[in-house]
């Protein structure tokens, strides 16, 4: 048996290495052994052994896992909803691919967080540059923010919007103008044109039976019912407003999904507004019936209303503050207005909190003391 010997010295250049020892030939001069092997310890590591990687694939099968499931556990609902729509289940299924609704669930905890004083300032003028906020019209100085979902839901400075005075409906909020028209009728059901012309669905799954039937009732005596879309970016003002005097009958929240309403996707996905959680405000106003619709999206944990139990008997003013979102989303106003309808707003146009929206055509001047 050659003798080996044992050294706590770590050579420079050993000739062999293997995963926890180094080996080393010693040469000794004179007769006998010319060349002893030594084995040395490698002392510059904590263990004996590399990571072997394992780790990050038992992690990765772990999410595969999880996000398997959660598609598994999803798909009765998901096939009641392709029933719902009547839209063919593997595009709900396509488009739901992205877990909106845990997505949502964590950003609503982030933007709970509180921020540290030094860091709210960096952080909210980053946001406010890339998304185009305008922080001249927010009450409060950047560092008083206390968390993300604050500095996002911001109300506004005094006077920092004007509210028109005029015979129709003022916008509700701010965003942009994503399309505008009339309520027909065909094959017995309300029809609602989406975002983009060739794209209808009921209004009753909308704004639910109960409403829709109230219109069906307008429509039938002779009324005009229009409706418009106005969606909420991320840099804009996300408080939702009174859009006319008008009285809140009821409210009706309605239980979806968490998905992201980007124009471009309302472009190519039909029925998204009636996928996603919203609220149906129940109103009156001068013309008749009124239906406010909040609708939300991906990220938006909440449609937070300021009166959840409105008493009917109270009417609010063109302007009062409603509710507001936790992120982007969408406002769609359904009403009953005269004939001749004029608006204010085209297509594409940005709008503004108090900006006209419609008018009513002016009567002849032998005819305003009705």
């Amino acid at each position: 048996m050659r003798p080996t010997l044992q050294i706590a010295y770590q050579f420079p250049e050993p000739i062999m290495q293997t995963r926890s020892r180094k080996v080393f030939m010693l040469n000794f001069p004179g007769p006998g052994v010319a060349m002893l092997p030594i084995t040395c310890r490698k002392f510059g590591s904590t263990s004996a052994k590399q990571p072997s990687g394992h780790g990050l694939k038992y992690l990765l099968g772990a999410i595969f896992a999880g996000y398997s499931y959660y598609q598994y556990d999803n798909y009765a609902r998901n096939r009641e909803l392709a029933r719902r729509l009547d839209m063919p289940i593997h595009r709900i299924l396509l488009y739901k691919a992205v877990p909106f609704g845990p997505l949502s669930v964590v950003a609503g905890y982030c933007a709970s967080v509180p921020i540290p004083s030094f860091l709210r300032r960096p952080l909210f003028s980053a946001f406010a540059s890339a998304y185009g906020c305008n922080l001249n019209d927010s009450k409060f100085a950047l560092h008083e923010y206390p968390t993300f979902g604050a500095f996002f839901s911001r109300p506004l400075r005094t006077g920092a919007r004007t509210i028109a005075t005029v015979d129709g409906l003022v916008s509700p909020s701010d965003g942009t103008l994503l399309h505008c028209g009339s309520i027909g009728v065909q094959e017995g059901a309300l029809i609602f044109p989406e975002q983009v012309k060739g794209s209808l669905y009921s209004l009753s799954e909308l704004i639910g039976d109960t409403a829709c039937a109230e219109f069906r009732q307008r429509l039938s005596a002779g009324s005009s019912v229009y409706y418009c879309t106005i969606y909420l970016g991320p840099g804009d003002y996300h408080r939702f407003h009174a859009p006319a005097r008008m009285s809140v009958v009821r409210t009706e929240k309605m239980p979806g999904e968490a998905l992201s309403v980007a124009p471009w996707l309302m472009r190519r996905i039909p029925k998204l507004l009636c996928m996603n959680q919203r609220v149906s405000l129940q109103c009156r106003w001068k013309y008749g019936q009124l239906c406010y619709v909040p609708v939300g999206a991906a990220n938006v944990g909440s449609i937070v209303l300021n009166d959840s139990k409105p008493d009917p008997s109270v009417a609010v003013a063109p302007g009062h503050e409603l509710g507001r979102f936790e992120l982007g989303s969408t406002v769609v106003l359904v009403f009953e207005g005269p004939e001749k309808l004029c608006w204010k707003k085209v297509i594409g146009e940005r709008c503004r909190m108090g900006d006209v929206l419609i008018e009513a055509p002016k009567r002849p001047w032998w005819n305003t003391w009705q």
